[in-house]
């Protein structure tokens, strides 16, 4: 949180309403930002901006969380403002939160940056899928999960010998609410994943990415263990 946004939400207090902004800081271009918004009081709208604006963004249903893409590195300024009735007044509340969007290229330049990218590509692939399903920002993210792995159970089934996952993205995209708009960091980390499968030759043919594209399938119909709701 920014010293700025600390000071307007400290401020707030004395009116019974407070703000603050929580999520990372710095991300890599391509990649979607997930902020989430700690609010204290009766609020009853809320509105958020981007400077400089982008794209491709997605707000929640109830307007507490906001995701991002840009292909642009670079500072971008997110700002909140909420409104509600304290005491039969009319309050507001406001906070400012800075992203810095990094290139790829000064990511892939850095040996610690390569490592860290390794080793999360690395990682179990229950632990992968699971981690960025539940990165998504959804209103209803168990059943957008059930016709994602619908859509990957169908092409894993078919008979295509192209881009499985492009073909599952699609497939998933024409039957999700939002036309798959907010599973697109979802499908990036697939992608990363599948592409550290490929250059450990772990995917040397059709059967083997069909094989794979079930088995993510299978994590995410599963959802997290122990549980009532997926992720």
């Amino acid at each position: 949180m920014t010293t700025a946004a600390l000071l307007i939400a400290v401020l707030a207090a004395d009116l019974g309403l407070t703000v603050k902004v929580d999520g990372p800081q710095v991300c890599v271009v391509g990649k979607a930002v997930r902020l989430k918004l700690v609010e204290v009081g009766p609020v009853d709208s809320r509105e958020w901006s981007i400077d400089p604006p982008v794209e491709d963004i997605f707000i929640s249903a109830d307007e507490t969380q906001l995701a991002f893409t840009t292909p642009i590195d670079g500072d971008y300024q997110v700002t909140v403002s909420v409104a509600g009735i304290v005491d039969g007044k009319a309050r507001s509340a406001h906070a400012t939160y800075r992203v810095t969007m990094l290139a790829r290229e000064s990511v892939e330049e850095t040996p610690s940056a390569q490592r860290g990218v390794r080793s999360a590509r690395a990682l179990d692939p229950v632990d992968v899928v699971r981690r960025a399903a539940r990165a998504v920002v959804s209103d209803d993210r168990m059943a957008d999960a059930q016709i994602v792995a619908a859509a990957l159970r169908d092409i894993a089934a078919s008979k295509s010998n192209g881009n499985l996952l492009a073909e599952a993205r699609a497939l998933s995209a024409g039957a999700l609410p939002d036309g798959g708009h907010a599973w697109r960091s979802f499908w990036a980390d697939l992608d990363d994943m599948f592409a550290e499968f490929q250059d450990q030759r772990l995917l040397p043919t059709r059967a083997h990415k069909a094989a794979a594209l079930r088995k993510v399938a299978e994590i995410l119909a599963a959802g997290e263990p122990g549980s009532v709701r997926a992720f």
